[in-house]
């Protein structure tokens, strides 16, 4: 097994079917990874709902950000612990082991609604697991239990609006991928 080293992350060498840790680094998640580093200063909070094995949920951190990472998937839940465990952080010129009060994990999915559901897991490609229904599987496929919260979010004037509402307001307003960040006031 070889590893990623890429913007600083030792990430092991990970199938997940017909895709692989490698294609977590395409040229569009760069996109992603770009923003973190540009706009660091710009937020302190992120949620990384499906965070898989942690690769943004550790360059978030890596910008010094409070990450909670929503992960349903066993498997991935403890890639994922593992990994973000890994990390060095450099503070004030001094490694430090990850900032774990900066780093909430939770084996659970996230939805409109509070409860469990059935989680379908796609073998030729875990990456596109989802909870039953919200997609048409394909392939071989392996269900289970998951428990799934339902999140809100305090988006403008504090109204208290659900995750969906917020990321449909996040979406039209801003670019697509500050969907996972919280506006910070200072760096």
């Amino acid at each position: 097994m070889s590893a990623i080293n890429y913007r600083g992350l030792n990430i092991p060498f990970v199938s997940f079917g017909n895709v692989t840790s490698d294609d977590l680094f395409a040229p569009k998640e760069q996109a992603i990874f770009d923003f973190y580093e540009a706009n660091k200063c710009r937020y302190n909070r992120a949620l990384d709902i499906g965070a898989n094995i942690g690769v943004h949920t550790m360059l978030m951190l890596k910008q010094r950000w409070t990450v909670h990472a929503f992960e349903p998937d066993p498997v991935h839940f403890e890639m994922l612990k593992n990994n973000v465990a890994s990390i060095t952080i450099i503070t004030n010129r001094v490694k430090s082991r990850p900032m774990f009060n900066y780093f909430m994990r939770s084996c659970m999915a996230v939805s409109d609604h509070a409860g469990r559901e059935t989680f379908v897991r796609v073998k030729g490609n875990t990456t596109g697991s989802h909870l039953k229904g919200d997609k048409e599987p394909y392939g071989e496929l392996e269900e289970f239990e998951v428990k799934v919260v339902s999140l809100t979010v305090n988006w403008r004037n504090s109204r208290s609006r659900s995750l969906t509402a917020a990321r449909y307001s996040i979406g039209r307003t801003l670019p697509r991928s500050t969907a996972r960040a919280t506006r910070r006031g200072f760096c």
